[in-house]
């Protein structure tokens, strides 16, 4: 029973990982349906990739335009702004401000 906990501890954490990165791939060739459905259903606290996750999953929240999920994401991800990269954190405010300025069930 101990081992197969202590399978589950190593195995988890690395599947996520592998579909966090399956899915950052995915969001950079701009195909966001397709990413979203790696990294949707990721806990955050399941991956050593939170920065990453949270950063492309608003990424393809906003461009889907699945306001409330960016929004929760974006919130989330500045939590975490001293881990990450600078480029993420300016991505993310710029694209909290586009949200803030959007009206709900918009197209934009």
């Amino acid at each position: 029973m101990r081992l197969l906990i202590i399978i589950l501890l190593l195995v988890v954490p690395a599947f996520a990982d592998e579909k966090v990165q399956k899915g950052k791939k995915l969001t950079q060739q701009h195909l966001y349906d397709e990413a979203l459905v790696e990294l949707q259903d990721i806990d955050v606290e399941k991956t050593d990739q939170k920065v990453e996750l949270l950063f492309y999953r608003s990424c393809c929240n906003f461009y889907l335009l699945n306001r409330e999920k960016a929004l929760t994401d974006l919130n989330l991800l500045l939590e975490y702004e001293r881990e990450a990269p600078e480029r993420y954190i300016f991505t993310a405010k710029r694209m909290l401000g586009e949200i803030d300025g959007m009206k709900p069930d918009s197209l934009g």
